[in-house]
């Protein structure tokens, strides 16, 4: 009964074998706002959640610039928009 039921489970999931290059991208700055906001004493209270609504369109619309130090650890990020007319 397990063996049919693990295979069913099986069968209905689809295990890619990495994540797909814009949800890798995402992540990734997500991840680096996230570090430098908890670094801040302002912006330390934001969620994951707020933090990822504020990248996500961002890097959707290739409008964010990350900036690292030579060691590969996050330094700074810089996030603009356009207003339409």
């Amino acid at each position: 009964m397990h063996s049919e039921r693990n295979a069913a489970i099986r069968s209905a999931l689809c295990v890619f074998p990495a994540p797909s290059p814009n949800v890798r991208e995402t992540a990734h700055a997500v991840g680096c706002v996230a570090y430098l906001n908890a670094l801040a004493q302002r912006r330390r209270f934001l969620t994951c959640g707020q933090l990822q609504r504020l990248v996500q369109e961002a890097v959707r619309q290739k409008n964010i610039r990350l900036y690292f130090y030579v060691d590969g650890a996050p330094a700074g990020y810089l996030i603009w928009g356009f207003v339409p007319p």
